[in-house]
């Protein structure tokens, strides 16, 4: 499977889970040319009626850690960092 194909799957199989907890959620689009994610940096925007939350999903690494850390939110918003590994299922990260 090529790596674009992984990440898209990994990012439908976490927005499945976050609608499974009750959250609703928006994912940014797929363009070929260029990056449409959520503030430069974040795939899929989830929330509920206590709190939003901004989530990156990755695939078998940590990357981009000290960017979302470094990205400053409103009290009410969570960042967090989902990682895909291979059979293991997701590692959530709070940032």
């Amino acid at each position: 499977m090529n790596p674009k194909r992984k990440g898209d799957n990994a990012e439908r199989e976490y927005e499945e889970l976050m609608k499974s907890r009750g959250y609703h959620t928006y994912k940014s689009p797929n363009v070929k040319f260029y990056n449409v994610d959520i503030f430069n940096l974040f795939d899929i925007l989830a929330m509920n009626e206590e709190e939003v939350v901004l989530i990156q999903v990755k695939c078998n690494r940590v990357k981009d850690l000290k960017k979302i850390q470094n990205f400053k939110v409103p009290k009410g918003v969570r960042k967090v960092l989902a990682i895909k590994y291979d059979y293991q299922g997701f590692r959530e990260i709070d940032c």
